[in-house]
């Protein structure tokens, strides 16, 4: 998916624009997170992890420091809601 769609769809403001212009895939479970993927969570230990994992997109309802300034950073209002409008889709 084109992240600029990613931003659209579950209306997220940028904190950090990345490098890349797509995700392959979607995860909010360390386990399931995969390179080029957008990972999903307000925990910033699992954050981190995920960028070392080479995750491209990092969404969260929390302000995070920014890591890896390859990485985008978006913001939503709620993480719950935020994957609810990407499980529709």
């Amino acid at each position: 998916m084109n992240i600029s769609n990613l931003i659209e769809l579950i209306r997220a403001s940028v904190s950090n624009e990345g490098s890349t212009l797509s995700v392959l895939g979607f995860a909010c479970v360390l386990d399931d997170l995969k390179a080029s993927y957008a990972f999903f969570s307000n925990d910033e230990e699992e954050i981190k992890r995920a960028i070392k994992k080479n995750a491209y997109v990092i969404v969260s309802e929390k302000k995070i420091k920014i890591y890896d300034k390859d990485v985008f950073y978006l913001l939503v209002d709620d993480l719950q809601v935020a994957l609810f409008r990407l499980v529709r889709f």
